[in-house]
């Protein structure tokens, strides 16, 4: 039997500075693990003070046991926490992984924000340590890839620790990996609150087409009248231009949403009654387009929440109309979660 252990670090990039919303965060952590097939959540602490530990040393549910934590707290509470811990393990053929998970919202500068050690085990004794060692590499070739979808990162660096222990003792002198997960667009550097605009340089209504060329790289595809499409890709975000000046954007729910609106609240699983009481702690304007129902789901094979929201969102950079449009997901209440469909703002 090999262990092989990891660390996954993300840099300090700000002291006691990451403004990030903790059930948001959490949120994405639980969709992260549930991606990576982690099955378990064995403990999970707040301030050191324990929320639970399982029977048995088990909880077989993640999103479960992270989501009964969300729920457990209130706005109040969550503001107070400065970090949260908890494990998370897995089976993966031959292997058992387990991750010491750290968030840290408050930490000095040489602190990491986020920091998961990767605990593996290999339980064949018949695999030789070079195979082990590309086995490992995957997984976290994996743990990485995935990250890049489901948490709010920046960079990420890989390293190699260089320790394999056999059997309790001794060291192979063989590689194992690291990721470094850099959160730096969350991190709370005085350059003022989050906000939707200007989000990676880009301003809807103010940003010329002159600069966007030299931000990004413009679309290729052609439309049915075999006009080319009049967007830039800048940081994998699609702006569309008009008489020169960007006025539109669109993503849907396959999309990661950008870092700073995850700051905002923003998240693909919020429901939309979730929406609703988000936007109006904001103090915005919601205009319901089309009232919350249900309509048969394109497979025809049941029904699926359907609604269509537009929310005027207000802030120093100008106003804009936000179109949520909830459709093709599996809950079929206004209180089921990832039931948003796409997120689309354009000015006129």
């Amino acid at each position: 039997m090999r262990r092989l252990a990891d660390r996954l670090l993300g840099r300090g990039m700000g002291q006691l500075g990451e403004r990030f919303l903790w059930p948001v965060l959490l949120s994405d952590l639980a969709r992260y693990l549930d991606a990576m097939k982690f099955t378990r959540v064995p403990r999970l602490t707040a301030d050191g003070l324990e929320s639970f530990r399982a029977a048995a040393g088990r909880r077989d549910d993640v999103r479960g046991a992270i989501e009964d934590f969300i729920s457990g707290g209130s706005d109040l509470y969550f503001e107070s926490v400065g970090t949260v811990k908890m494990l998370a393990e897995t089976d993966a053929g031959s292997f058992h992984h387990l991750l010491e998970i750290a968030v840290r919202r408050r930490h000095a500068r040489d602190v990491a924000p986020i920091e998961i050690v990767v605990n593996s085990i290999d339980e064949d004794p018949a695999t030789g340590v070079a195979q082990e060692v590309e086995s490992f590499r995957q997984f976290v070739d994996r743990l990485e890839l995935t990250a890049r979808k489901h948490l709010p990162v920046g960079e990420i660096a890989v390293e190699y620790t260089g320790r394999i222990t056999v059997d309790g003792g001794g060291s192979s002198g063989a590689e194992n990996g690291a990721i470094i997960f850099d959160i730096s667009g969350m991190a709370n550097s005085g350059a003022g609150p989050p906000a939707l605009f200007p989000l990676y340089g880009v301003t809807l209504g103010r940003t010329t087409e002159r600069e966007l060329a030299g931000m990004g790289r413009h679309a290729t595809g052609k439309d049915d009248r075999g006009q080319v499409f009049k967007y830039y890709v800048i940081s994998g975000m699609n702006f569309w231009y008009e008489n020169g000046v960007v006025n539109s954007m669109y993503i849907t729910n396959s999309d990661p949403l950008p870092t700073q609106w995850r700051a905002l609240g923003f998240s693909w699983e919020l429901s939309y009654a979730k929406w609703i009481a988000l936007c109006a702690q904001r103090g915005f304007e919601v205009q319901e387009v089309t009232p919350p129902g249900t309509i048969p789901h394109f497979s025809g094979s049941r029904m699926t929440f359907s609604a269509e929201i537009v929310v005027i969102w207000r802030e120093e950079s100008g106003e804009y109309p936000i179109r949520f449009v909830f459709n093709y997901g599996e809950g079929t209440t206004a209180k089921d979660s990832d039931t948003l469909y796409s997120i689309g703002i354009r000015l006129e």
